[in-house]
């Protein structure tokens, strides 16, 4: 079976934010499909911030509601654990060490 995990790449939870490594939270299998929904809607949300003038548009807090929708139920089952990892951007990455290596230093969570 293929094992999957969650690489951070910036924000809080990234070396370059509050930590000094990278937070690799390994992916149950069963949770794959409610993951690849989150970080689908964690783009949307990042795009419309970055190309939409008007933070306060209907585009701009549906994509942002659906966002916190997906993470607090993934927090809440288990594969976050904090609010940081809301303010994280995220990347689906093979979990093996050499698939990982971009993301040095890494610690699992």
């Amino acid at each position: 079976m293929v094992k999957l995990c969650l690489a951070s790449v910036s924000g809080d939870m990234s070396k370059f934010g509050i930590s000094s490594t990278n937070k690799i939270i390994p992916i149950d299998w069963k949770d794959r499909h409610r993951i690849v929904k989150f970080l689908d809607a964690q783009n949307k949300r990042e795009i419309a911030h970055m190309v939409c003038s008007d933070f306060g548009s209907s585009v701009v807090q549906n994509r942002s509601k659906k966002f916190w929708k997906l993470f607090h139920e993934l927090k809440d089952s288990g594969v976050f654990s904090c609010k940081w990892d809301a303010r994280t951007v995220w990347s689906m990455e093979y979990y093996y060490e050499d698939e990982l290596q971009n993301y040095e230093p890494w610690e699992v969570a």
